[in-house]
């Protein structure tokens, strides 16, 4: 948090917007030393965005987030500009934000395989 803290602050304002289109409350996230795991992934989130990636690669991003942050989530990164690579098991939230699929599957002699939909 001293590192976002220490951003400039047009910077500073470009990852709050971001964080709070996340569903973070701006004030609390500024006012303490130490986030919540789930809080500085989002933080972590909006620096990669500042930084305006190329591609954004992600696994299981939608874990332990309740419905609001996933959703808040998924409007974020419909906006982003980048190339997304998303792993996650939730189809609905993929199906929003992909357009191409592919699936890992365990074959009978424990091969991974894919499949591109």
């Amino acid at each position: 948090m001293a590192e976002v803290r220490a951003l400039p602050h047009d910077q500073l304002g470009h990852l709050m917007t971001v964080v709070s289109g996340l569903g973070s409350r701006l004030a609390r996230l500024l006012e303490t030393l130490e986030a919540s795991p789930g809080e500085v992934r989002k933080v972590l989130l909006g620096l990669g965005i500042l930084r305006s990636p190329y591609l954004i690669i992600m696994d299981e991003l939608t874990n332990h987030l309740d419905l609001p942050a996933i959703e808040c989530l998924e409007a974020a990164l419909q906006e982003c500009p980048c190339g997304l690579l998303l792993v996650s098991h939730d189809e609905r939230f993929l199906g929003n934000l992909t357009g191409m699929r592919w699936e890992l599957a365990e074959e009978e002699r424990g091969v991974i395989g894919v499949m591109v939909r």
